[in-house]
């Protein structure tokens, strides 16, 4: 069964509701075990909801039954220009937290995952808007 998602106010429930989870789970473990677990934590929420969105949600129009190549993380470019402009500003506050506390270790480590998802979608998107006669290096 391929789980797939192409109503919109569903996809906005699921990124709503994966967010609160993701945010009470790293409060909680930081809470519990400790200032060092809670952002590992919550770093490994984050990839995985922005891993299983990118395989599951579909835009209108677009094919659901086969998956989706590796690189290609939203149905349209623009989409993924959006979320790189939102994960690149959450990396620089994080990087600007990250030059301002005591511990910047684990500010510093998020900034970072949240610069390369940027990347990601980046690269995403801009493979999505080149003409789709334009032949393509193998696996890039």
């Amino acid at each position: 069964m391929n789980l797939r998602s192409t109503d919109a106010s569903t996809q906005v429930a699921a990124v709503i509701v994966a967010s609160v989870f993701t945010i009470f789970a790293g409060v909680s473990v930081t809470l519990v075990v400790g200032l060092a677990a809670g952002p590992a934590v919550l770093n490994a929420l984050v990839l995985g909801a922005v891993g299983a969105v990118a395989r599951t949600f579909r835009s209108p129009g677009e094919e659901v039954t086969p998956p989706r190549p590796w690189w290609r993380l939203t149905g349209r470019a623009a989409t993924g220009y959006v979320w790189a402009a939102v994960f690149l500003t959450h990396s620089a506050s994080l990087g600007i937290m990250a030059a301002h506390t005591d511990q910047p270790a684990s500010y510093a480590v998020t900034a970072v995952l949240y610069a390369a998802l940027a990347a990601l979608f980046l690269h995403s998107s801009i493979r999505l808007s080149r003409p789709a006669t334009t032949p393509v290096a193998a696996g890039f």
